[in-house]
């Protein structure tokens, strides 16, 4: 296992998914 590269797409993912939630309750 790439702990390194795991980490690494968790973090880029978080800000998406984070920022596609706020969308979403700022749309509802």
């Amino acid at each position: 296992m790439n702990l390194v590269g795991a980490l690494g797409r968790s973090f880029l993912n978080f800000p998406i998914v984070f920022k596609s939630t706020g969308k979403n309750q700022k749309n509802n």
